[in-house]
């Protein structure tokens, strides 16, 4: 999955951000749903990485000011989440929700965190995604209030 940094250079410019945001969070979709199956744990983790890694670090660097940006961060952390749930709490929310993280972080690392737990299309139904999440809740309390 090189293509995600050629979308992240697009996003630079924040005339395109959220058509850079949209685009990249179709090819990921498509990813998980078609080619993921077909390679190696430890290769999806990577390219999970790869691309996580770098949209927070887009958000830390203060590109990503609109609300329909947020928005597509919180839908990359339920398509994620519906693949690997484990990658999305340790990856993406927990990083969201460190306490150096600026508070739109936070935000949108509990609006993802609501959304995942909301899903209609979650594996898990009704309070069976919590059986997923609550190993998280002792570190999501933690960055969270400390």
């Amino acid at each position: 999955m090189y293509k995600e940094s050629i979308l992240l250079l697009v996003m630079q410019d924040k005339n395109h951000r959220f058509m850079a945001l949209d685009c990249l969070h179709r090819v990921l979709r498509f990813y998980l749903s078609v080619h993921a199956a077909n390679q190696a744990p430890n290769r999806i983790w990577d390219n999970l990485d790869s691309v996580t890694s770098q949209l927070l670090a887009v958000l830390r660097k203060g590109l990503l000011t609109q609300d329909v940006q947020h928005d597509k961060l919180v839908e990359f952390c339920v398509t994620i989440a519906e693949h690997n749930l484990d990658f999305t709490m340790n990856h993406m929310i927990l990083e969201l929700l460190k306490q150096d993280s600026p508070s739109e972080a936070k935000v949108i690392g509990l609006r993802a965190l609501l959304a995942i737990v909301m899903s209609p299309s979650s594996k898990h139904f009704g309070l069976d995604i919590f059986k997923g999440i609550i190993n998280y809740m002792p570190r999501i309390i933690v960055h969270c209030y400390v």
